[in-house]
């Protein structure tokens, strides 16, 4: 494709809705806890965005209208890093509850990146993503924008962010991330390597399993080595102590499994309020038509 082409996609694309809402009120709401001083207003107001557009959770905006976001945004806080600091803030972020409570219900980190491919286009149509799981704890993540569609450096970094906030609702730490591939740097494709670690259960599920087989196969060895109360006593120990890590795991695991359930009930209860919220708005538009009829 030439130049002039790729121009020609790219201004076509200028105009296509891209990017939920939702991105643009994680920003929002980073920006007045941590820099009140701000007049997000302006912000909004520079890039093309109305107020009324940022409560509606049904509103998209264009590439050009993020980039506009993102250079007033740079100048009025003066932080190159903001974007990774607002997609790692995902993980607090209110207006992004749905987005995590749905993130959680998966369990684990290795689910939740998995099925990061499908939850990505609630955010972004920009791009596709394809997630390859390397270990238990250990995933690849490539992100393919489409035809047209000309990301800036900004939002490669929220994306990392947004990343390191998946891993840490899951286990309160930011995972690591490497980033051998990007578009900005001449690669066909953003590829991503994240690296976190292991959850508590997961870690004593470890310890009890090895536990059981070592037990079972020391029981079996001895068991015809030494006499009866000897073989007794040495196993009766070791039955008590994988017992008590047992029922230790156990509850790390119902623990984990309740802040889940606890976290999927926030969600629905998000969703009630969001239905009401457009029921009452629906019933305002109605009341209004009728009285100017």
């Amino acid at each position: 494709m030439n130049r002039n082409s790729t121009l020609s996609s790219k201004g076509k694309m200028d105009d296509i809705p891209l990017y939920n809402v939702q991105i643009i009120k994680n920003y929002t709401e980073y920006l007045e806890k941590y820099h009140p001083e701000i007049d997000i207003n302006s912000i909004l107001k520079y890039a093309g965005i109305t107020t009324y557009q940022l409560e509606d959770a049904g509103s998209w905006f264009t590439q050009s209208q993020i980039d506009r976001f993102q250079e007033i945004l740079y100048e009025k806080t003066g932080n190159p890093k903001i974007p990774r600091e607002v997609g790692r803030y995902v993980a607090l972020s209110k207006a992004s509850s749905p987005i995590q409570r749905l993130t959680l219900g998966f369990i684990t980190p290795a689910a939740a990146y998995r099925w990061l491919g499908k939850l990505y286009p609630l955010m972004s149509r920009a791009c596709t993503l394809i997630t390859r799981n390397i270990s238990p704890n250990k995933v690849e993540i490539f992100v393919n924008v489409k035809p047209g569609v000309i990301e800036n450096a900004a939002q490669c970094q929220n994306r990392i962010g947004t990343f390191e906030a998946i891993a840490k609702l899951f286990t309160n730490k930011y995972p690591n991330i490497e980033h051998p591939t990007c578009l900005l740097t001449g690669g066909n494709q953003c590829r991503y390597i994240i690296t976190w670690e292991h959850t508590q259960s997961f870690v004593w599920k470890k310890i009890r399993n090895y536990g059981t087989l070592f037990s079972l196969l020391f029981g079996s060895a001895f068991f015809f080595l030494l006499p009866i109360t000897h073989w007794l006593l040495s196993v009766f120990p070791l039955i008590f102590l994988m017992m008590s890590i047992a029922l230790y795991t156990e509850h790390i695991g119902k623990k984990e499994l309740a802040e889940t359930l606890r976290s999927e009930g926030d969600l629905a209860s998000t969703l009630i309020d969001q239905t009401n919220l457009r029921y009452n708005e629906s019933l305002l538009i109605q009341e209004i038509g009728q009285a100017t009829s």
